[in-house]
């Protein structure tokens, strides 16, 4: 058999591996979706050294032999040959972590556990789960609610997630002042006391998550709404908050156990253009500058807001306030 049949034989099979994983996931199979998924690359990437005439190695990550040979491969595959080997090493994983999406994951409630799928790094899962554990610790003794928990409508006719955090955003400031939904929020503790949390409805842990994970929403023993997160800096912590609100009171399950990640969900998405308009509110923005808008002026903004100048600026260029100077 020829080095070319032979790649194409390795391509076969990666392709008819990789329609497994849609079943396998649906049965929540985890630990058997990582090893096909492991199977998928090494198969393809296999199949790759065999069609430039390079015998691949017995051992699964061959990320290493993919650079030694990466002149062999044509120009626009060889720009690829870095991804694919990193890609390649990622999903290495020992039985230890792929035990663990066998026995943990699955024991955690629906939403909590799509959000730590959608977000979570395999070589990162062991210690985002011991941070999870700690976190919802943290929150039980946070107390009751201080009132009625705030039941308000998530906006139906945005087209867009950014549309959507947006407009729950304004209807949430409404909500809380009865004004015209344009004024900045002032302390987060205080609107999630207003809004029915738990009497402390901020907890942070001394350990910072790993991966993509940035802070989660609980229930504490006695029922209360509590966000729990890392030891950051206020403008962080006031924006995780913000974002752990959205999900509580305008996510898919307002009930559940959430988690505030980096993935690039609908929801994690809407939860960010939220916080952004709940703390910087566009219309005051707009307020304070002109056409063109300094760093300077970013920087000051942001200390007005209590944000980052990385939630001033995006606000700036998502609602098309002004320009930004370099």
């Amino acid at each position: 058999m020829t080095n070319g049949s032979l790649a194409e034989s390795y391509l076969v099979k990666a392709g008819k591996r990789l329609k497994i994983l849609d079943v396998l996931l649906d049965d929540e199979a985890y630990s058997d979706v990582v090893r096909e998924a492991q199977e998928v690359v090494e198969l393809a990437l296999k199949g790759m050294l065999r069609q430039v005439g390079v015998e691949p190695p017995r051992w699964h990550d061959v990320g290493g032999i993919l650079r030694e040979h990466r002149g062999r491969f044509p120009p626009d595959v060889a720009r690829e040959v870095e991804r694919l080997a990193g890609i390649s090493a990622v999903l290495r994983l020992t039985e230890e972590i792929a035990e663990v999406l066998s026995e943990r994951i699955p024991g955690l409630e629906g939403s909590i556990r799509n959000d730590l799928l959608d977000a979570g790094q395999a070589l990162s899962l062991q210690e985002d789960l011991e941070w999870l554990n700690r976190a919802h610790s943290a929150a039980l003794d946070a107390g009751a609610t201080t009132g009625a928990e705030a039941r308000l409508t998530r906006e139906t006719d945005a087209r867009t997630a950014h549309e959507l955090g947006y407009a729950c955003a304004q209807a949430t400031r409404q909500y809380l002042s009865e004004s015209d939904g344009q004024e900045p929020v002032g302390d987060m503790e205080d609107l999630l006391h207003r809004l029915g949390w738990a009497q402390s409805p901020s907890r942070t842990v001394d350990v910072q998550p790993k991966g993509r994970l940035e802070a989660v929403l609980e229930r504490s023993d006695e029922g209360g709404s509590v966000a729990v997160s890392h030891n950051g800096d206020a403008a962080g912590n006031s924006f995780r908050l913000a974002r752990a609100a959205f999900l509580r009171h305008f996510g898919s399950d307002q009930a559940g156990r959430r988690i505030v990640t980096g993935a690039y969900t609908d929801e994690q998405r809407a939860s960010r253009a939220f916080a952004a308009e709940l703390l910087a509110p566009a219309a005051d923005i707009a307020k304070h500058i002109g056409e063109q808008v300094s760093p300077n002026e970013i920087d000051q903004l942001a200390q007005h807001y209590k944000v980052s100048p990385f939630v001033v600026s995006h606000q700036i260029q998502n609602h098309r306030l002004g320009w930004i100077n370099a």
